[in-house]
């Protein structure tokens, strides 16, 4: 045995990238793209075991086919040379009493799936228990290991939204967020100057090519103005309309109804009703693309000349004289997202009835009774950040609106629904069980007695859409038109859900607020940093105040573990009684009790097997994407995507994506995650795909093992003798060795590698030697 130095210029290491992409879809059908634990199975191979069922072996099929085989054996020994029909009659009965081998069955691949909290009737299910302890090894084991690297991201939610307003088949479209304007001086008119200003994206266009695609408000102050999207010329790859313009109608033009309005006609050219009717340059928006946009006019500016302005750059231009124009004696509303039309009462809609179920503010004039006509013209974008001026704004005021929120109180300023949940809501009427309403206030994102009692998805719209420009102001909250949480009281052996999702308001209302991946906007949270917080569902991890995260841990309080069960709804009895929270009278939920959680999560949970990604998924290389939310009508498109400091952001939109606003976390190197959206229930419920990198990278450490000339030429075996090792006549050597196995050492001769020859080597003393030995790992 000889030791030698190998220096560093007989070393290499280099590492070679393996990384390959894989993708996945699921449906009814099962996943596609998925793994099979064998890498070639065959189809013939047979198992009369039962692993889907029992896990134990078919013994009527055993006997069965021992007894055919018995019979063939016996009429060989009898002489009989054909026993062709016994091998058939085995060969049959063998494949249809067996099942494909589980190597042929068994297949890896990612898994989604929603995580409710626990209820009574799930609580010792092994399906709940899998979920369970999933859901502590994220919390208790990799949000604490990682959270010094992930700028202290947890199980929280980015505050941060956008308003959805979209039509399909599965939800009403006569929905509106309707604030009250019919008690002097009225907030929403206009007549010495007007700003509307908003984040925009187009996000929807035509079902199929060729069909129309109906005009759609953005906001309608009736008698005043309207703001209105319509589409442009340009069409995409798919034949669809993929440009957009924007249309103002003001004074009496404002109640023309936008679908009638002729496009092809100049700024100024209209005939009345229609001669104060404006529309921007064709195709000034993009589908799917964020935009900034504002429109406004005051006699002040340029002698009565109106702009529009799209991400800064004047896409429009109109002139107005002051004498031309007049409001309406009463408009009764401010509208967003539908047309009222002109013949209706707008402030019908805050009749008595409507405003005791609702908490809104009353008009004492009508005791119920919503206006007749209604809505006819339904938005089809998602929006944020929509002001109204009573007065023209300048440039600078216009760039801080497209990239910030703003301070309060603004000059003129009469309307502002800034992107984010407030922790505060109007007093009203909502669900508790399937058959049940109470009177109370909200302040988290979700039901919480729905969710923590039976289960149940109900966001609270209330806390997302109100006028902050009032905030305190009974004014200030919106009536919710056919976007209220509704109970029919009809099916009473569904679970909640099942009910909830039946009606089709429910449906638009818990798909109105979404997660918003606007990167051209970052929020300062500065409109509402004087509201004191009341509840946990604005605190970060610690207690202390944070207004950009949502806690997803802190909406349930603990609770006395000896107590006796509350009496609750559950899944299986949803209409059951109306559990007792902290915030009515110091009660639990059951879930409480059956789990013994110290705090109760929901979401959708990600398992991406390790053999489909090897070392780790590549960082920033995750997606997934749901193509028809739950109860959208397959309309709704959402998709997600890692951040590679194990965060998850929205990410649909064409233009920059808020990569910040994180709504869920996944675990690279575990291939482990949870989506936390709180506004986006039963995420990838009915199908989703997903598509990442794989990290499997393969380090190769090479060295040339260099033996000289006499060196390496004594054996230690104890049977070693010296002679030639050959007896050929030009022999010149005396002796030899064979050298079968080589070891590396560390600097403190551990032995750290191993290399064995194929075949011993035959050295000779005079011979100089060089082995390259290759180590992966």
């Amino acid at each position: 045995m000889s030791t030698f130095k190998i220096d560093e210029f007989r070393r290499d290491a280099r590492t070679l990238n393996m990384s390959a992409a894989q993708y996945f879809s699921s449906s009814s059908s099962g996943v596609t793209g998925s793994l099979p634990l064998a890498a070639r199975p065959s189809k013939n191979l047979r198992d009369l075991v039962s692993y889907e069922t029992t896990g134990f072996r078919d013994e009527s099929a055993v006997n069965y086919t021992r007894e055919i085989a018995l019979q063939a054996s016996a009429s060989r020994a009898a002489g009989s040379t054909d026993i062709s029909q016994l091998i058939d009659s085995y060969v049959s009965s063998s494949k249809s009493l067996s099942r494909a081998d589980q190597r042929s069955t068994v297949v890896f691949s990612p898994k989604l799936f929603c995580f409710d909290p626990a209820v009574a009737s799930f609580a010792t299910g092994s399906d709940y228990s899998m979920r369970s302890a999933a859901k502590r090894f994220i919390s208790g084991t990799l949000v604490p290991f990682y959270s010094p690297n992930n700028q202290g991201k947890y199980l929280a939610a980015g505050n941060y939204f956008s308003l959805n307003f979209f039509t399909s088949s599965a939800v009403p479209s006569d929905t509106a967020l309707v604030f009250p304007d019919f008690v002097l001086p009225y907030s929403y008119t206009f007549s010495r100057g007007l700003t509307i200003d908003l984040h925009i994206n187009p996000r929807y266009t035509t079902d199929e090519e060729g069909a129309g695609f109906r005009a759609g408000v953005i906001a309608q102050s009736p008698g005043n103005y309207c703001l209105s999207l319509v589409t442009g010329s340009n069409t995409g790859g798919d034949g669809r309309p993929s440009g957009y313009r924007l249309v103002l109608a003001l004074s009496h033009s404002a109640d023309v109804t936008p679908s009638s309005i002729d496009l092809s006609v100049a700024n100024g050219s209209r005939a009345f009703p229609q001669d104060l009717v404006y529309v921007s340059d064709d195709n000034s928006l993009n589908r799917n693309a964020w935009h900034h946009v504002s429109v406004g006019w005051s006699p002040l500016h340029n002698n009565g000349t109106g702009s529009f302005f799209v991400d800064g750059v004047e896409k429009g231009i109109f002139s107005l004289s002051s004498s031309s124009f007049a409001g309406t004696a009463s408009p009764g509303c401010l509208v967003v997202g539908n047309y009222l039309l002109s013949s209706a009462d707008g402030s019908r809609f805050f009749n008595s009835a409507a405003a005791a179920d609702e908490g809104i503010v009353e008009n004492p004039a009508f005791a119920s009774g919503d206006p007749t006509p209604g809505f006819s013209h339904p938005l089809n974008a998602e929006i944020h950040s929509l002001k109204v001026y009573r007065r023209y704004i300048n440039q600078l005021e216009r760039e801080a609106n497209a990239a910030s929120d703003s301070a309060l109180p603004e000059p003129d300023l009469v309307f502002y629904m800034p992107p984010y949940f407030l922790h505060e809501s109007p007093t009203r009427r909502f669900p508790v069980s399937l058959d049940t309403k109470v009177t109370k206030t909200t302040t988290a994102v979700l039901n919480r007695d729905l969710m923590f009692s039976c289960g149940g998805r109900d966001v609270n719209l209330e806390s997302f859409a109100r006028n902050v420009a009032k905030f305190g102001l009974d004014t200030a909250y919106p009536r919710l038109y056919n976007l209220t949480a509704s109970l029919s009281g009809a099916d009473t052996s569904a679970d909640f859900n099942s009910g909830f999702y039946g009606i089709a308001s429910n449906r638009k209302r818990n798909l109105t607020a979404l997660p918003c991946d606007d990167g051209t906007f970052r929020l300062t949270y500065s409109s509402i940093a004087s509201i004191p917080a009341t509840t946990g569902s604005m605190l970060s991890r610690k207690g202390a105040l944070d207004y950009s995260t949502l806690s997803m841990t802190g909406l349930t309080n603990e609770y006395p573990a000896t107590s006796p069960i509350v009496v609750s709804t559950t899944n299986n009895n949803p209409t059951g009684q109306a559990p007792t929270d902290e915030a009515t009278g110091g009660g639990y939920y059951s879930t409480q009790y059956f789990t013994q959680d110290t705090f109760l999560l929901f979401g959708t949970l990600i398992d991406l097997p390790m053999m489909t990604y090897g070392h780790k998924v590549a960082d920033k290389s995750f997606q997934v994407i749901d193509n028809a939310i739950t109860g959208s009508g397959d309309k709704v498109r959402i998709s997600f995507r890692d951040d590679g400091k194990n965060g998850l952001y929205r990410a649909d939109a064409s233009t920059q994506l808020a990569t910040w606003n994180t709504q869920g976390l996944l675990f690279n190197n575990e291939g482990v995650g949870i989506l936390l959206a709180p506004t986006i229930p039963f995420y990838s419920k009915h199908g989703w795909t997903c598509e990442y990198q794989t990290d499997a990278s393969a380090h190769v450490f090479s060295m040339d093992v260099v033996i000289p000339a006499g060196a390496a030429n004594v054996s230690q075996n104890k049977t070693y003798s010296r002679f030639p090792p050959t007896n050929r006549a030009d022999e010149r050597a005396n002796d030899f060795v064979y050298i079968d196995t080589i070891n590396v050492h560390d600097e403190n001769l551990n032995v750290i590698a191993r290399a064995a020859l194929a075949q011993p080597f035959l050295k000779r003393p005079d011979e100089s030697v060089v082995f390259r030995v290759k180590l992966d790992f």
